[in-house]
């Protein structure tokens, strides 16, 4: 296992407040930001797309659409199939915050570790895949298809407002998925 010191990732790398985020009642505005800017930075082309108000979660959550949006980056390449990587950018609730050793939103490093709701599960896997597109548009790898990165809402609740909204509307259009 490499044990070097880790970098800082996701909303607090960008010394950003991801904002509200435990769902419900969930608002992924500020993550969807975040991972907005980082794929315009390098030239990605970027998208926010959120759910029309009639598609819900199957829980009554009483959710804004507007306030859940999600992320499509994509780099185009030649005429193969498209490959979508997809984490979520949403978050369960951290519980009882005296249980914690350190701050959940916190994003804490600790001997070359990185502490917080997110940093695994999933705003560990957002960051891998943003900056692997990043990467791949940096030292300019020729792709035979298309990269879709879809940093996703709704993911913690039913999908229906992030990842599958995307696919059944159009947004993304994998041949092939991979969910971190």
């Amino acid at each position: 296992m490499d044990r070097r010191p880790a970098n800082r990732t996701g909303a607090a790398a960008a010394g950003a407040d991801p904002g509200p985020r435990d769902y419900p009642p969930g608002d992924t505005r500020a993550a969807a930001g975040v991972c907005l800017d980082a794929l315009s930075r390098w030239g990605i082309e970027a998208r926010a797309v959120c759910p029309p108000p009639e598609v819900r979660s199957f829980h009554a959550d009483g959710v804004d659409n507007a306030a859940m949006p999600s992320v499509i980056g994509t780099l185009r390449g030649g005429e193969g199939p498209c490959l979508l990587l997809n984490a979520h950018i949403d978050t369960v609730p951290a519980g009882e915050l005296s249980h914690w050793r350190h701050d959940p939103f916190g994003g804490q490093l600790e001997d070359g570790f990185v502490y917080g709701r997110g940093a695994g599960d999933d705003k560990g896997s957002v960051a891998a895949q943003l900056m692997a597109a990043c990467a791949l548009k940096a030292v300019g790898v020729p792709l035979a298809g298309t990269l879709q990165v879809n940093p996703v809402a709704d993911e913690e609740a039913s999908s229906f407002r992030g990842g599958k909204m995307a696919l059944r509307g159009g947004a993304a259009a994998a041949g092939h998925g991979h969910c971190g």
